[in-house]
């Protein structure tokens, strides 16, 4: 089942941020909220040298907590200019809320920069994400 996540997240201003995390507003997709979450000088894992992307599950209204979502997804930093986006796709268990895939080198910092790269236009980095598939397993305890 393909679901109409395909979320744009626009960072204003974004070489000039000295946030650790920019989070993108919940969208609701099959009942289930999501958010992404940018850690424009990378995560822990990352070590500064990279921009880290991750999907998170941030909340299910009235789920159990026995159920799991199985999710394909994808994860893109836009190039602006020509249409050479960097783009991971990836199959996942989310099995609690909170629970985050993504990664924490998923563009170098030296290759964001590069302003011929076309990710930084005007000061202003795109993230999209869009889920391609949900499944829901229920357990039965």
């Amino acid at each position: 089942m393909t679901l109409p996540m395909d979320t744009s997240l626009m960072i204003p201003a974004y070489l000039e941020q000295r946030f650790l995390c920019y989070e993108s507003p919940l969208q609701i997709i099959a009942g289930f909220k999501w958010k992404l979450a940018v850690y424009p000088y990378g995560d822990t894992g990352a070590n500064r040298t990279a921009l880290s992307l991750y999907l998170q599950f941030a909340e299910a209204s009235g789920v159990p907590p026995v159920r799991s979502l199985f999710v394909k997804h994808k994860l893109r930093i836009m190039d602006q200019i020509s249409s050479n986006h960097v783009e991971r796709t990836d199959v996942n268990w989310f099995i609690a809320l909170g629970d985050n895939w993504g990664y924490s080198n998923f563009v170098s910092l030296e290759n964001l920069r590069n302003a011929s790269k076309g990710f930084l236009l005007d000061d202003v980095l795109t993230v999209e994400a869009e889920i391609v598939f949900i499944s829901k397993v229920e357990c039965v305890p």
